[in-house]
């Protein structure tokens, strides 16, 4: 079921809020978002979209990333990769959050293949990494970093 605006708006501001500060009275925003990505991830595309245009900063954009964009690159990358290269060569606040995913252990193979230079942007606060393209291991189906070559 498609929610309406307000709900869609609201969700955004509470995902964001809850990124920011925490705090239990927002976390049904972060639980909502995540069974979303996780039953139905085409009504999470928009969404994760949009928080990445309302996010304030860059340690949002990098939770963002480390969240529910890397979640959905997990669980169904190969129906979404198409659509993060294209939002990636466009937009350069998609790139910094794609730069903090991290679960490239987790991902298909296939999904792997994500050659999106995202050079000299923060992945997370304490990293810097260069994420330029990813090599499948197929002894255990999944890819590793160009850093675990």
């Amino acid at each position: 079921m498609p929610m309406e605006d307000n709900e869609l708006e609201d969700l955004v501001k509470t995902w964001i809020d809850h990124a920011l500060r925490g705090g239990d009275e927002l976390f049904w925003a972060w639980d909502r978002v995540t069974e979303l990505t996780t039953h139905d991830p085409e009504s999470v595309w928009p969404i994760i979209l949009d928080l990445i245009q309302a996010a304030p900063n860059d340690q949002v954009l990098a939770n963002i990333g480390a969240g529910p964009l890397e979640d959905l690159l997990c669980w169904h990358g190969a129906a979404f990769i198409e659509r993060v290269e294209q939002a990636a060569s466009r937009n350069s606040r998609f790139r910094k959050s794609l730069a903090a995913t991290w679960g490239w252990n987790r991902m298909p193979g296939s999904t792997c293949y994500l050659l999106v230079d995202v050079r000299s942007l923060p992945c997370r606060p304490q990293f810097q990494r260069s994420w330029i393209g990813f090599k499948y291991k197929s002894d255990r189906g999944h890819c590793t970093s160009p850093a675990r070559r």
